[in-house]
């Protein structure tokens, strides 16, 4: 089969919130399983690459990523949000991919001379070379693979996205224990892209032609995605950037190794349900009443983990950063409260955007995106520089809480839903996280010597405590409509199917 199949208007199913639950729970499959493996090989990698190793690398990516927002044109989104595509447009969004992939990779073996100078760091020029390999290779990927989010059929995209990262994985690991340096970190990168191109024409029968017939019809969102990513890389990488510039690659290796084990529980507990929601909401649009259900719904379930998550992390860092990473980044341990926090802020306002892509609405997600990106420099800025990584961590933190709260206020007017129902929503995990937090600082010091045994204990301890209050505040509520009893109703469903199989045993 050559080509993609035609998706009429007709043919879109109704989207309920058990579908979406179950996307969701797929997409949460997924990227644990990615990160997942990416932990393991960032506390074997850890252990046998430098600090500095790592910044130098996070210099090239810095390069790298601020070229390939360049491609972020939305044409998946689009793919997604049309109500009906064609062979034509699954052609022409391959083609726009191939063509930025060419420019992007050349765009770097251009500036690689300049970056290398800009940074102060000879050995990042070849570094760049090598690396301009990736865009290239994800130019050519298989346009097709967009049907499984589009059919929110997450299950097939989880083998698109975990044999790529298992075959880097392998290679990574392999190379940094012969070489010791940070090529393998860059090997690992390239030959993971050129693994996801394999994977993605081995797994979809799609089979893409050159074409730019319905240029048209995809730009007419395009262009707002593609300012919208300019913005949202700054907002990301802004932070990188200034460090970077201002500071050692070894303390940029710290900031960005000890941030992303910070912010990774977070990010894979809140992040991943945008997604998923993305598409369902997409479907609901012409429902008001269903999407306002929906989204309570969704970020009622978002604000629990999100709370619960960061305030662990935080209270457990001495222990993450120790037992994941090692003694030699112990000095990024302050980071880690200021950065969980971020990036739990940061995954409410991704959903938020997702409500408001899926409304038409992608201006508003790139202004927004932007706004951040601003006040983020400014707030760099204006962090005395005697507060050192901790004064940057810190200015990303307050840029995304202000950020967070100003895109919730547009949502809510948006979909036109009682400030109440948000509260009701948010009041009780909050309660709960400030009880999980007081619980784990008073108790940190009982749970042993042991930091790996510590470090379980305090999960589990500040788990039950989470749950316990937050049932507890839930039942003396009167059981209202929340994660509580969306929780007990997918419990009940798994018994009675448990019990059912039982019986016919």
């Amino acid at each position: 089969m050559t080509d993609a199949p035609e998706r009429p208007a007709a043919a879109v199913r109704a989207t309920s919130m058990t579908q979406l639950a179950t996307s969701t729970l797929w997409v949460v499959a997924a990227r644990w399983t990615l990160r997942g493996i990416g932990v393991v090989s960032t506390v074997v990698v850890a252990r046998l690459l430098t600090p500095d190793d790592f910044g130098l690398v996070a210099l090239a990516m810095l390069v790298m990523g601020f070229l390939q927002i360049l491609s972020e044109t939305g044409q998946r989104l689009a793919l997604i949000r049309l109500p009906a595509v064609e062979r034509a447009h699954y052609d022409t969004a391959w083609t726009i991919g191939v063509l930025f992939g060419v420019v992007i990779a050349v765009a770097m073996l251009a500036l690689a001379p300049l970056a290398a100078r800009y940074f102060d760091a000879p050995r990042l020029e070849a570094l760049i070379f090598v690396l301009a390999a990736r865009p290239l290779i994800a130019g050519f990927e298989n346009i097709g693979t967009v049907d499984y989010r589009r059919d929110l059929r997450f299950d097939l995209e989880l083998k698109l996205l975990v044999l790529p990262k298992l075959m880097s994985f392998g290679v990574t690991v392999a190379l940094a224990y012969w070489w010791r340096d940070y090529w393998a970190l860059a090997a690992g990168l390239v030959f993971g892209q050129l693994s996801s191109l394999v994977v993605g024409y081995a797994i979809h029968p799609y089979r893409p032609r050159f074409g730019l017939s319905r240029i048209g019809e995809l730009w007419d969102m395009s262009y707002w995605s593609l300012i919208g990513a300019i913005g949202r890389y700054l907002g990301e990488k802004s932070d990188e950037l200034v460090v970077g510039r201002r500071f050692e690659t070894q303390e940029l290796g710290v900031y960005s190794v000890v941030g992303s084990t910070a912010m990774m529980p977070v990010d894979e507990l809140v992040a991943p349900p945008a997604r998923a929601l993305y598409s369902g909401f997409s479907r609901l649009h012409g429902d008001p009443e269903k999407l306002r259900q929906t989204y309570l719904d969704s970020i009622a379930v978002l604000y629990t983990v999100a709370i619960a998550s960061s305030i662990g992390v935080a209270a457990l860092a001495h222990d993450i950063v120790l037992v994941l990473l090692g003694a030699q980044w112990m000095p990024g341990i302050p980071l880690v409260p200021f950065l969980a926090f971020a990036a739990a802020t940061g995954g409410i306002a991704t959903t938020d955007n997702a409500i408001l892509i899926a409304a038409g609405r992608p201006r508003i997600v790139a202004i927004r995106t932007w706004a951040f990106a601003v006040l983020l420099v400014g707030s760099m800025f204006a962090v005395p520089k005697a507060l050192g990584l901790e004064g940057i961590a810190m200015a990303r933190l307050g840029s995304a809480a202000v950020l967070t709260v100003v895109t919730q206020w547009i949502v809510v007017r948006h979909l036109q839903i009682c400030v109440a129902r948000l509260l009701e929503r948010i009041w009780r995990p909050a309660v709960a996280g400030i009880a999980m937090h007081m619980t784990l600082a008073q108790a940190i010091g009982m749970l042993g010597t042991n930091p790996i045994l510590r470090l379980f204990a305090g999960v589990a301890l500040g788990g039950a405590v989470f749950v316990a209050i937050q049932m507890a505040l839930w039942a003396s509520s009167g059981r209202p409509r929340g994660i509580e009893s969306f929780a007990i109703e997918v419990a009940e469903r798994g018994l009675s199917k448990f019990s059912k199989r039982t019986r016919r045993r």
